[in-house]
């Protein structure tokens, strides 16, 4: 992956719309190494796999990065880390963790607007995500929209629950900080909404105060892979609010920051030198 494609006027974009769509981030090497990594990922679920649904078809898992090597290797070699650093504008920059997404055909749940920070335990605005397609993506399979700007809202909404009700985490969400999101399906011509088709490659880089969402994968015969990576640059600092820790359990099997305030600097969210050519 490299960042010679990156042209200033695409991370301008990005900071003015909260999303950007960068085409070819990865190479067919790389998406041929995740596809196999993710359907071994998918056979051996580990104990931070989640389904969104009863019948499995669309499920995530956290922290592959400790426990898969084709996945720790994209992160730490295969220049992803500076694609991020780019467009966060930031000299340190922090791994902060990954996340595997898979909708398969049929699949009718939805992954519900929302924020990505208010469920982490970190602060600053130099946070955001970058979600590799290994899958054509279009709406119809569950592509992502984003609504545009939302992340200069000043808004720090609640997180919600995706797929089937949880009642304990539900419980957990309501007692954390921050108004309900707004209903944007049901007020879809009062948002400029983002979205874009992708090849197996694109990546979609956003915010992690963006508002998005997708709808489930019930109409289309492609399956919807996508691998996200989460970094974190020079303001970022550690922010552990209540019931927060629980939404990133895989890290927390390693040190992490004690004091809040703290740079994210640990085992947990390494610090990731620079490349130099």
């Amino acid at each position: 992956m490299s960042t010679a494609a990156i042209r200033d006027v695409d991370v301008d974009t990005f900071w003015r719309d909260g999303a950007f769509c960068l085409r070819g981030a990865a190479d067919a090497r790389w998406v041929a190494r995740l596809q196999a990594a993710t359907d071994e990922a998918l056979a051996k679920p580990g104990r931070l796999a989640l389904a969104h649904s009863a019948d499995r078809k669309s499920v995530s898992e956290l922290a592959l990065w400790s426990a898969w090597p084709e996945f720790r290797s994209f992160v730490f070699d295969s220049g992803v880390s500076e694609i991020a650093r780019r467009f966060l504008r930031t000299r340190k920059l922090n791994f902060f963790f990954d996340h595997l997404f898979v909708k398969e055909p049929g699949a009718n749940a939805p992954t519900q607007w929302h924020q990505d920070l208010p469920y982490w335990p970190a602060s600053g605005t130099q946070i955001l995500s970058i979600w590799v397609a290994l899958d054509p993506v279009t709406l119809a399979s569950g592509g992502l929209e984003y609504v545009r700007g939302s992340h200069q809202w000043q808004k720090f909404f609640r997180p919600v629950v995706f797929g089937d009700s949880i009642p304990a985490i539900e419980r957990a969400f309501e007692s954390l900080a921050g108004e309900r999101i707004p209903d944007i399906d049901a007020e879809r011509a009062r948002y400029e909404l983002l979205s874009w088709d992708m090849a197996p490659g694109d990546a979609l880089i956003h915010h992690a105060l963006t508002i998005h969402g997708a709808s489930g994968n019930s109409t289309s015969a492609t399956r919807r892979r996508g691998y996200s990576t989460r970094w974190a640059g020079d303001d970022a600092r550690w922010d552990p609010r209540p019931n927060v820790l629980e939404m990133i359990p895989g890290p927390s099997l390693l040190p992490m920051p004690r004091t809040p305030g703290d740079l994210l600097d640990s085992e947990a969210f390494p610090v990731i030198e620079a490349h130099t050519h």
